[in-house]
């Protein structure tokens, strides 16, 4: 059985997946250089980092609903 606190966390965990995913599509569009460590990580990076992390918010949200729609 679920509790209260794992629908808090699976809504966190979808929530931060979100934000991952629109970070990797803002850089998409702006085609924003990053740097790390002197190394410039090609854009296309982030074209699978959006989806992957897409995926996984919408993962996040689906099973959090699936489990709020038990409860009832």
């Amino acid at each position: 059985m679920k509790t209260r606190s794992q629908d808090t966390a699976l809504f966190a965990a979808g929530l931060i997946f979100a934000i991952v995913a629109m970070a990797h599509l803002t850089r998409i569009f702006t085609q924003f250089n990053l740097i790390i460590a002197r190394q410039i990580i090609p854009e296309w990076v982030s074209y699978p980092g959006f989806g992957v992390f897409l995926l996984l918010s919408v993962w996040m949200f689906m099973a959090r609903e699936k489990e709020v729609r038990k409860k009832k």
